[in-house]
């Protein structure tokens, strides 16, 4: 976007999901010692992440072709090998962490974002082509917690997690979220609230048969095995998750006024 077509309500989204982000990243020390912290902690982990995944998608042009190559390559590609560098020569040589041959296929902490965002958008095209491209996007989501190879490197689990996200971002049509009718707000309030008690409800079954609940559920970072789910119950969770996540994300944008 240029700075021209910038939208008000846009920018404070996404300048209100940067410092949630920092918020996160200062809870994170507390969460052992302090059940506060950790129930804040959770609850901006269940919506913060899908909420720029479905900012970025409302955002994204459907393009293909070199010139959309060239974008993603010159705009995330080139800043994610930049800074992946200079975070792993602070981790070597200032940190004393050393350096491991995984920097090679896992990007840096947050900089996993920028991949798996270029990756949604030469992925959207593709998507686009499909009928239901939303349901294809949840069945790769869903399936992606099966296979065992997919997890951190080159963000493949979160970039297929958070893909019905990005997705639902470019299908909302904008009118439903600036210029919204006084019925219409009523019927995506109601739909809120159904997702995220829905969500809950569905999440709270699933996390019943698991173990030890974890937070890495929220980060969308690893299979289902890992985190000690079975494979229907594994489904089921992240479903209820992105529910869940859709609820507060999709709620939390029509109360914002434009």
């Amino acid at each position: 976007m240029t700075t021209a077509s910038r939208i008000p309500l846009f920018e404070n989204v996404r300048g209100l999901l940067i410092l949630l982000v920092v918020m996160g990243h200062a809870l994170e020390p507390l969460l052992e010692r302090e059940p506060l912290a950790r129930a804040l902690y959770t609850g901006l982990y269940l919506f913060h992440i899908p909420a720029f995944a479905f900012l970025s998608g409302h955002l994204t042009r459907a393009e293909s072709g070199a010139r959309a190559l060239w974008s993603v390559a010159w705009g995330l590609l080139a800043p994610l090998a930049v800074f992946q560098v200079l975070y792993v020569v602070f981790d070597a040589w200032v940190l004393g962490r050393g350096w491991s041959l995984h920097w090679l296929l896992q990007p840096y902490w947050l900089l996993w974002f920028l991949l798996s965002l270029a990756s949604w958008r030469m992925l959207l095209p593709l998507l686009l082509r499909l009928p239901g491209p939303w349901v294809w996007a949840v069945a790769l989501s869903l399936g992606a917690g099966l296979l065992p190879w997919v997890g951190y490197p080159f963000s493949l689990s979160r970039t297929l997690v958070f893909l019905p996200c990005f997705v639902a971002g470019y299908l909302m049509p904008r009118h439903w979220l600036l210029a919204p009718t006084a019925s219409r707000a009523r019927s995506v309030t109601l739909a809120a609230v159904l997702l995220v008690g829905l969500g809950a409800g569905v999440g709270a079954m699933a996390m019943g048969h698991l173990p030890t609940p974890a937070l890495q559920w929220l980060y969308g970072s690893v299979g289902y095995a890992p985190l000690g789910a079975t494979p229907l119950t594994g489904m089921a969770a992240r479903l209820a998750l992105l529910g869940g996540a859709a609820g507060a994300d999709v709620g939390a944008l029509h109360a914002q006024p434009a």
